[in-house]
């Protein structure tokens, strides 16, 4: 779980949010802040507990654009995307 967990980065920067995953492989996703329409904070009971949770950014498409899961502090996240967008 660490491993997988520090595997993953969530870059706000530029005008872009960029999400990259992956342990030997790596996959990045980026979306333009002015393109954010909304963005959600879903977190389970042991989430709560602990601190976390995912982070889902949305765009006027119907599947959201990035869903970055298991970040510490969600909710600061999701308000560090709405101030810049």
């Amino acid at each position: 779980w660490l491993i997988d967990a520090r595997s993953r980065k969530l870059t706000i920067a530029n005008g872009r949010i960029i999400y990259s995953h992956g342990i030997l492989s790596k996959n990045a996703t980026e979306c333009k802040l002015e393109r954010v329409s909304s963005v959600q904070v879903t977190q389970t009971l042991g989430q709560r507990i602990f601190g976390c949770g995912d982070v889902i950014v949305n765009t006027a498409g119907d599947v959201p654009e990035i869903i970055a899961q298991g970040f510490v502090n969600p909710n600061k996240i999701k308000q560090m995307i709405d101030s810049q967008s």
